[in-house]
């Protein structure tokens, strides 16, 4: 193991990032290199290269982002490590300043070096994971920049996605969550009627030993009565729905580019509490959107 190149991965953002960065690790494994945990270098377990993978959605993570990018670089002034690579979504927005103030980065990537053509991932074993069922979105929000980092809508295959949920379920994994920009537009690329719900009935085909599957993300427009239906009647859903809602202003909806209105969201909440009693929902949502007056917030306030 001593004569093997040693390279470590810090992974920023959310569980989407995670699983790039475990992707990558697999690839490089894969060429008979070691992965360290960050927290492994030190003088005397040098790596030969070091990768960020960055997060630039908001404000916040960008700092976090550019603080990483920093530590990474002071690693490399204390010889603890020989490269730093830095890629993902702060890089894919910002490369060309990015590589202005840091010039001692010695590669760069966006977001796409290592998000095709899945070939497996390094992953810590445990009972929870996670698997990204599609890679960009194409409901186009006002205020989300995802479709300018990420692109447009790229399904993965449900062959493919079902292959890697059994590899999971041999692995031992028994909560399941479902993850991407928006998993309720899953198939509108691949030209599949069914979509998410398809997919979701080869998956309980497919496994027995999965015992909880979570679904993270789904568009409030996108949510069908089916989709309300199987959750209530499959054990194995869990009985939680991420529904981000950002608004209940008709006005602010409409300039958010939301592609629904205050009415369908509460028909909707109301058909969730009613087929599946004692559902978790989580939601998110925008205050101070560019012209939301005060009374627009309140409204939003008693709503909530």
């Amino acid at each position: 193991m001593s004569g093997k190149k040693k390279v470590s991965f810090l992974s920023l953002g959310c569980f989407r990032n995670r699983y790039d960065s475990e992707i990558a690790a697999a690839r490089i494994a894969a060429g008979g290199k070691t992965v360290l945990l960050p927290e492994e270098i030190s003088k005397k377990n040098k790596c030969d290269i070091l990768a960020v993978n960055t997060c630039g959605f908001i404000e916040p993570a960008k700092v976090e982002s550019i603080q990483a990018i920093n530590d990474a670089l002071n690693l490399k002034k204390e010889k603890k490590v020989k490269k730093v690579y830095v890629f993902g979504c702060l890089v894919q927005r910002y490369q060309k300043q990015l590589q202005k103030h840091f010039p001692e980065v010695d590669s760069w990537w966006g977001v796409e070096v290592f998000s095709k053509n899945y070939r497996g991932r390094l992953r810590e074993k445990g009972p929870v994971d996670f698997i990204k069922i599609s890679e960009g979105c194409i409901n186009n929000c006002s205020y989300c920049v995802i479709p300018q980092i990420k692109g447009p809508l790229r399904s993965r295959p449900a062959s493919e996605v079902l292959k890697e949920v059994e590899e999971l379920e041999r692995s031992g994994v028994k909560e399941l969550n479902l993850v991407g920009q928006d998993i309720t537009g899953w198939g509108k690329d691949l030209g599949s009627r069914q979509g998410l719900l398809f997919l979701l009935k080869k998956i309980l085909h497919k496994t027995k030993r999965i015992k909880w599957i979570r679904l993270i993300y789904t568009h409030p427009s996108h949510v069908t009565d089916e989709l309300i239906e199987l959750i209530a009647e499959e054990k194995r859903i869990c009985d939680y729905i991420d529904l981000p809602i950002q608004h209940i202003n008709k006005r602010i909806l409409k300039l958010m580019n939301r592609k629904t209105s205050p009415e369908e969201i509460e028909a909707l909440i109301k058909k969730i509490r009613e087929k599946i009693p004692g559902c978790a929902i989580r939601t998110s949502v925008i205050t101070g959107f560019p012209t939301e007056t005060e009374a627009e917030f309140e409204e939003l306030l008693r709503f909530i």
